[in-house]
Parts: C-alpha cells; structure tokens; sequence
C-alpha cells in the first residue's frame, strides 16, 4: 500500500509551553510551516497547533521538544486526513458529513459549504499549478 504525502515539512517553532500544577499534563502551542505536496510553487503555508501531553517533570527538554514537535507534525497530517478536530468545527478536509443539515453563519448546510470548500481548495491547485 503506498502511503500518500500531503505536506512537505519545513519548520515547527515552539511558541509556548505549558505545565498544570500537581500535574504532569502539557500544554504546547506550535507554529508549523509546511508545503503543499502537489503544489509547483513556493508558497508556504502556517499553522498554530495546539496540543498536550503527558510528560513527567523529570525528563529532559530535548526530548520533551522533540515528543511536542512530532506530536503537532502528527496532528497536521492527520487534519490533511480529515481526522476530526475535537470540537463542533468542520475539518473541511473530512470526506464524512454528519448528516444533520444545520445551516452556517453564510445561510449554507455543512454539506453545501463542505463541497464549495473542496471546489475552492481544487481551484486553488489548479491555480498554483
């Protein structure tokens, strides 16, 4: 099975880097650059991550950087996937609508802004082509 890649890494900065009290939860906000894998240009796209972890206190940072920074390269590729997003949001790369038809704040079902999103992304595409 050959896996498709999505996105070409370029960068992922740290930007904040959190720790709950009496806890070994981590909270991490990452700034991710990336390409476009089918894209001939060289534009390059950005995103802020948010993720948490579980990370005892006593580990190195290098390691903890490193476990963040794979966490949000993994969270990329997944919402490239249509993986959901955790909360009441689209992931408008998910192929799978809900079924309800609730209307948007534009006056459009999900599943209409759901197939104008995807012709606006292939036309975005065809553009950077």
């Amino acid at each position: 099975m050959t896996v498709l890649k999505t996105f070409d890494k370029i960068e992922a900065d740290i930007v904040t880097v959190t720790r709950r009290e009496k806890s070994d939860r981590l909270s991490a906000r990452v700034r991710l650059r990336f390409r476009l894998s089918d894209q001939q240009d060289e534009d390059v796209g950005e995103m802020f991550v948010s993720i948490e972890l579980i990370e005892k206190e006593s580990y190195r940072w290098r390691r903890t950087k490193r476990q963040i920074i794979d966490t949000a390269w993994e969270w990329l590729d997944g919402y490239f996937d249509g993986a959901s997003l955790g909360f009441e949001g689209e992931n408008l790369f998910s192929d799978i609508l809900d079924g309800k038809h609730r209307l948007s704040y534009c006056g459009l079902t999900q599943e209409e802004e759901h197939s104008l999103q995807q012709e606006l992304l292939k036309i975005e595409r065809e553009v950077a082509v």
